[in-house]
């Protein structure tokens, strides 16, 4: 099985043309495959060299990349408004956002586990939840040697909402992968 946002988009199909492989049944990002077992490390050794060049960085297929200052909550209702349309084959919107700025003092920690962060743009609040104990953008939130006013620069990916919770309607940015440029 492949991980999520793979950018081998059919490793089924690698695997069945390499030359040790004898048989393979399954779908092209979970399948099984079989081979003698005498032939384990060659096996190893010509996948090592068909992906030496292939970047294991997830790979998102965006609907919208846009630059912080062109998020607006007029567009998130927008999407919001259009959520009747998803479903089996028509996957939510993924939005990549450029240039998001944030202080250390505007950022939060949250969650029974303290695995969660959370911060607020130009009114938009966004959200990344269970993050592990090195992501880069929990290490920073978490550093308290770190200025009140000091800032670092993200790149996100995720999904739009507006979230209402007792009468209070809120757009949101959940964050399905973040990057500190």
């Amino acid at each position: 099985r492949t991980f999520n946002n793979c950018p081998i988009e059919d490793f089924r199909e690698l695997a069945e043309s390499c030359p040790y492989t004898t048989l393979s049944q399954g779908h092209p990002a979970a399948f099984g495959f079989g081979m003698q077992k005498d032939k384990v490390n060659e096996a190893t050794q010509w996948f090592n060299e068909q992906l030496k060049d292939i970047s294991m960085e997830k790979v998102y297929h965006v609907d919208f990349l846009l630059d912080i200052d062109d998020l607006t909550i007029g567009l998130i209702q927008e999407i919001d408004r259009n959520q009747g349309l998803w479903g089996h084959g028509i996957e939510e919107p993924l939005v990549a956002v450029e240039n998001i700025t944030i202080k250390h003092g505007g950022i939060r920690i949250q969650g029974k586990n303290y695995d969660s962060v959370a911060f607020i743009v130009n009114d938009i609040k966004f959200v990344q939840f269970k993050l592990s104990a090195d992501d880069k953008l929990l290490e920073w939130a978490a550093n308290w040697d770190v200025s009140e006013d000091d800032e670092i620069t993200l790149n996100v990916v995720g999904g739009v909402s507006i979230n209402t919770y007792k009468g209070i309607s809120t757009a949101q940015f959940m964050i399905r992968e973040s990057m500190i440029v």
